[in-house]
């Protein structure tokens, strides 16, 4: 992404940095889909977005985070239960993972160090 597309010279980029929380969603494969795509929120805010697949086989619905070269696991929804990583606070699933339901995710007390781009993923979540 480059400043064109948001609009900003390089001074007011770093600036909107300093006090926005980017959010910039895509998905793994045309069997997930996020809504919506794009979202750039300020800093303190809430943002509010929808994860979904389309593969019957599935039932999880996982959420990743890539800042930099490194992508994070946040959390995962296996079919009504919510699991998340260790400091993930601030983001709450609800919903279901099972296909074609809707899995809705909210990030709230927006930070500069928790921006980035994130994904949904789905998988099949198997007992063992």
């Amino acid at each position: 992404m480059d400043g064109s597309t948001l609009g900003m010279g390089k001074k007011e980029r770093r600036t909107s940095f300093e006090r926005s929380f980017l959010f910039f969603s895509t998905s793994f494969g045309q069997h997930v889909t996020q809504n919506p795509t794009d979202l750039i929120e300020a800093v303190g805010r809430t943002v509010r977005f929808e994860c979904l697949h389309n593969i019957a086989s599935y039932n999880q619905i996982l959420l990743y985070r890539q800042r930099g070269l490194g992508m994070q696991l946040i959390g995962n929804m296996y079919y009504a239960t919510s699991n998340f990583e260790d400091g993930q606070k601030n983001v709450k699933f609800e919903g279901s993972s099972e296909t074609g339901k809707t899995c809705k995710i909210t990030i709230s007390e927006l930070h500069p160090n928790i921006s980035g781009v994130y994904y949904c993923a789905a998988s099949y979540h198997g007992v063992v």
